[in-house]
């Protein structure tokens, strides 16, 4: 199954994370009322599956050092796009309304060049639209 968090595993630069302590964010979790049971059995729809006390131990224990493609089926279980949870775990986005911009961010990446091209037309158009009637 393809998901946005299954395409960048094992490649490009958001797996830095390797070189860093990490630590994921619970919060997540707790934002969308999501036990670690229902995490782990989520987890393997991007053909790994990682275990509710692997999960737990990820959430509390920041010298653990998961490999990506661990953190990528952390990421599928919890239904967010990996980049977003790389750069939590990194500390370099914090929680709240960055996090729709990185999925929007990660869906646009995914998206044909005429498509990236039609949607920039589009935010030009709003962005226009909103520094005329300010």
């Amino acid at each position: 199954m393809n998901c946005l968090s299954c395409s960048i595993a094992g490649s490009g630069p958001d797996l830095i994370v390797m070189a860093v302590e990490t630590k994921a964010d619970p919060k997540i979790r707790n934002e969308k009322n999501l036990s670690l049971t229902n995490v782990s059995n989520e987890s393997i729809h991007c053909g790994k599956y990682i275990a509710g006390s692997y999960i737990n131990r990820i959430e509390n224990k920041p010298k653990l050092r998961p490999s990506p493609d661990r953190l990528v089926a952390l990421a599928a279980g919890l239904g967010v796009p990996a980049e977003e949870l790389f750069a939590r775990a990194i500390g370099v986005v914090p929680s709240g309304d960055s996090t729709k911009e990185l999925e929007l961010l990660a869906r646009f990446r995914k998206l044909s060049p005429k498509r990236k091209a039609d949607v920039l037309k589009i935010v030009d158009m709003w962005y226009s639209q909103s520094r005329l009637s300010s």
